[in-house]
């Protein structure tokens, strides 16, 4: 699917599912534990998560040249799992200092539109051949968020 319609079009509908549920949440605070209906909304909140991890695997190696693109791809995918420890104890810190659930939702819909967004600001090679890309990189060079800032997208 991702080949067809393109990873930024999946990967920030999946950011935008986050903030939508993320949002209802808010709303509902503390009350929507008690809910029959507790696992709905979560189940959304999980399918938002999964919908952008499934591409973000391609779309970050579509970000470098094919020479370093198992470099690249692994370097932002580590850096990033090295990373993923931070979310979990800020929520903890903040739901510790205010007493609410919902200060967590409204940050986790603060960030899921910033990624939303930096979807749409790299590149993509969807319906594009890999050594005309390449052959444009050696021409032009690559700047630093790894899109060629003198060829149109």
């Amino acid at each position: 699917l991702s080949d067809i319609i393109g990873r930024k079009a999946i990967g920030s509908t999946g950011a935008v599912l986050v903030a939508v549920v993320g949002t209802i949440l808010y709303f509902m605070g503390k009350g929507f534990l008690t809910s029959p209906f507790v696992l709905i909304p979560f189940f959304f909140l999980g399918m938002g998560f999964a919908i952008p991890a499934q591409v973000l695997g391609v779309f970050f190696s579509e970000q470098f040249p094919t020479v370093v693109r198992a470099t690249g791809t692994s370097t932002a995918l580590q850096v990033a799992r090295g990373l993923s420890f931070f979310p979990p104890i800020v929520a903890v810190y903040l739901f510790d200092a205010t007493g609410s659930y919902s200060i967590v939702f409204l940050i986790a819909v603060v960030v899921a539109l910033i990624e939303a967004g930096y979807f749409w600001i790299f590149r993509e090679t969807k319906g594009k051949d890999l050594i005309k890309i390449d052959e444009e990189k050696l021409k032009i060079g690559l700047d630093s968020i790894g899109t060629e800032s003198k060829v149109q997208r």
